[in-house]
């Protein structure tokens, strides 16, 4: 905002934020963190921006708040899967979080995408490790699966 006081002459620039803008907004793995084990959880931190790189605070009111996409994506570039956010907030430094859960052993890269643009940073480097394998029991069998990575079949 510019503002002229006639009284002394004088033009003086208070900057405000305004609307968000998805492709200025800064994408990053909490803790620097990209190397996770499969089934646990992966947090994302966003950091908000204006049009003009302006940092966007929670005490704002923003008028427009996209949905944020997010695809895993295999080193070739095609889609792995669209994790399922499970949960998206603010936290004390002015950055709205995200969480889901990794679910396929390898190495991928992130995709985090705002109003269909893309966000700075993205894609994020992303390796999962298998972790413990869930199994399900069924009459005289076990079956335990992992996406992609492996499928075993062990009876009682």
């Amino acid at each position: 905002m510019v503002l002229y006081v006639p009284d002394s002459n004088a033009w003086y620039y208070c900057p405000t934020e305004g609307n968000m803008y998805p492709s200025v907004c800064v994408a990053s793995w909490k803790g620097v963190r990209h190397e996770y084990e499969a089934g646990s959880k992966a947090t994302l931190m966003v950091l908000l921006k204006d049009a003009f790189g302006n940092s966007i605070s929670k005490k704002t009111q923003v008028s427009y708040l996209p949905d944020f996409k997010m695809s895993v994506l295999h080193e070739n570039g095609s889609v792995a899967s669209a994790p399922d956010i499970f949960n998206m907030g603010w936290i004390e430094f002015d950055y709205i979080v995200i969480e889901f859960i990794v679910t396929k052993a390898g190495k991928f890269s992130l995709s985090l995408e705002g109003g269909n643009q893309t966000l700075k940073g993205s894609p994020l480097p992303l390796k999962v490790n298998p972790g413990c394998v869930p199994i399900i029991t069924t009459s005289n069998c076990c079956i335990c699966d992992w996406y992609d990575f492996y499928f075993l079949l062990i009876s009682v």
